[in-house]
């Protein structure tokens, strides 16, 4: 029964500042990510999840590629926080192992993030695009550590790929608690082949 006080309905979501409003969408955005993976992301999803119309979605997004690239820009200045904690003064080789260590430890929303990122239920062009971009930066970031002298060595650099999806399995391991930190980061230095100082 409709109260006899209220001369408005209820808005379907409160008014916020333009600021406040585009990190609500992210955040609704990011949880739509986890559920229906990047290729589900879109627009339209995003209105439904957030409670405002597309044309608000637009006013911040005006594409899905835009949406995403936000994520991504968002999600990794978050991780790079995280790494620059852990920053170690030692060589390029000690700061890769002390973040690889790091990524191992990732909360869940974190992991999944790069899961969808790199390895998209789907391919769509948008998310092929994102893909190859954050592969070719995370591919330049950890061999330019690990092995600078080959970092153009399609051999190193698809190792290095390769050690990075490792990750997926290693995740799953730690979660269903069939191996502990130590015993991850035992599997992971076994891919690494770290260069003498």
């Amino acid at each position: 029964m409709r109260d006899p006080q209220r001369t408005h309905p209820i808005p379907p979501r409160s008014y916020m500042r333009q600021g406040a409003r585009r990190d609500a969408l992210l955040d609704d955005a990011d949880t739509l990510l986890d559920e229906v993976g990047l290729d589900g992301l879109t627009i339209a999803a995003l209105a439904e999840r957030s409670r405002v119309s597309r044309q608000l979605v637009y006013q911040h997004f005006p594409t899905v590629s835009e949406l995403v690239s936000a994520m991504t820009i968002r999600r990794f200045e978050q991780l790079r926080a995280i790494f620059d904690q852990a920053r170690t003064d030692g060589s390029p080789q000690e700061a890769a192992r002390a973040q690889l260590r790091l990524v191992l430890t990732l909360e869940p929303g974190q992991r999944q993030f790069i899961r969808e990122i790199f390895s998209p239920r789907a391919r769509s062009e948008v998310s092929q695009s994102v893909a190859a971009i954050g592969r070719e930066r995370l591919i330049d970031r950890w061999v330019g550590a690990v092995n600078p002298e080959n970092r153009s060595d399609p051999v190193v650099r698809s190792r290095m790929w390769a050690v990075f999806h490792s990750l997926w399995g290693i995740w799953d391991m730690l979660d269903a608690k069939e191996i502990d930190e130590v015993q991850a980061w035992a599997i992971v230095e076994s891919f690494l082949k770290f260069p003498e100082s």
